[in-house]
């Protein structure tokens, strides 16, 4: 790997597992599903998701899942990641209108309303492909998760655009939304072919396990994302920021955040051990405990796959021969990614000109009664 740091040491002992069969058949519906819903503005951005490689994260997160099982959930994930890049470099380039348009359609399909955008129709039409057959408190449990992770850019862009850093015990909880697992830890349901109880999703034993898996997955991408982040003057990292505040280097930020993920995946192992009396305690009847315990234990496989996916593509460890030194409008001195497009907001409806609304930092979704 070329980082400018060396990697620390992973305390990782939950197994490693092959990344699903299926993992062929989402490759290639990748490119001929993004292009037709114009997702894909330019051969650079091609390029870019050719290097972030979706379809190994989808296989490594649901190894016992096939094709057919997969296909909407990783549609999901291609749209996350083109939307991610968009809205990170947006940020970095104070791009308020792009970061106000997505935003705003994506918080709208999240609730149900009609998109404004490729990318809001994108999402409206994998939402509702995802809640097939199953209840109304699923669409809205999808909503909810897509929502709570959308709502962390505008927070980003207004301290982004007002020069106000993030310290690191404000960022921790801020990550936890903004890497954007809670709904595909959610989706091991649809997978499995179950849905949850909602008192049941809801449970300590489970809520626990998707917020600790949130936020190691968030931090163990902001270790290897580093370098990628630093060269375009993204500074929602845990590892910039602890570099930053601490005033290390980035090899000593790394480790610091590494300690925070073991003591993690300590929790994540003392959360399991815990879970059958806790669900005994509630009523769960014996078949309700094995299902909600498997599922525990496919969220736990999403950690180790989510580690094990960040050795391979080259966007994280190939920085310095794909990042393009282009001079941007207004900062001459900054790189400017090529690899994300407007094109994917164009037709919103809100027009270019309105200032970001000062509530959409501070927009959540409705408590989640639901899980």
């Amino acid at each position: 790997m070329s980082l400018s740091f060396r990697l620390p040491s992973f305390h990782m002992p939950l197994p490693s597992q092959p990344p699903s069969p299926a993992m062929e058949a989402l490759e290639a519906d990748t490119w001929q599903w993004a292009q037709s819903r114009d997702l894909l503005a330019n051969d650079a951005m091609r390029e870019h998701l050719e290097r972030t490689q979706p379809w190994l994260t989808t296989a490594l997160y649901y190894p016992y899942a096939d094709a057919n099982a997969l296909r909407h959930i990783h549609r999901y994930m291609v749209l996350a990641f083109i939307v991610d890049d968009t809205f990170d470099d947006a940020i970095t380039g104070h791009d308020v209108a792009t970061v106000r348009h997505l935003s705003t359609d994506l918080l709208r399909v999240s609730r149900q309303a009609p998109p404004a955008s490729p990318a809001g129709r994108a999402l409206a039409e994998l939402l509702d492909a995802l809640s097939v057959g199953r209840s109304p408190v699923w669409r809205r449990l999808l909503g909810h998760a897509n929502a709570s992770w959308v709502a962390t850019y505008a927070v980003e862009a207004h301290a982004h655009q007002a020069g106000e850093p993030m310290r690191l015990h404000t960022y921790l909880p801020h990550r936890r939304h903004g890497v954007n697992e809670q709904i595909f830890l959610h989706l091991h349901e649809y997978t499995r072919g179950i849905e949850m109880p909602a008192h049941l999703r809801a449970h300590p034993a489970l809520a626990r396990t998707r917020e600790l898996a949130c936020e190691h997955m968030g931090l163990c991408n902001d270790i290897f994302s580093a370098d990628k982040e630093a060269a375009v003057g993204y500074s929602y990292n845990a590892v910039l920021i602890t570099s930053r505040d601490l005033d290390r280097p980035l090899q000593e930020a790394a480790e610091i955040v590494n300690d925070i993920l073991t003591g993690l995946i300590d929790q994540l192992d003392a959360t399991r051990a815990a879970a059958p009396a806790q669900l005994r305690a509630v009523g769960a009847s014996q078949d309700q405990i094995e299902a909600a315990l498997r599922l525990i234990d496919d969220q736990r496989q999403q950690v180790r796959g989510n580690h094990d996916y960040h050795y391979d593509p080259p966007r994280y460890h190939s920085v310095d021969t794909y990042m393009p030194t282009v001079i941007g409008p207004g900062q001459p001195n900054r790189t400017v990614p090529i690899y994300s497009s407007q094109t994917i907001v164009t037709d919103s409806t809100i027009p270019p000109s309105d200032p970001l609304p000062a509530g959409l930092a501070d927009t959540r979704p409705d408590e989640d009664r639901d899980g």
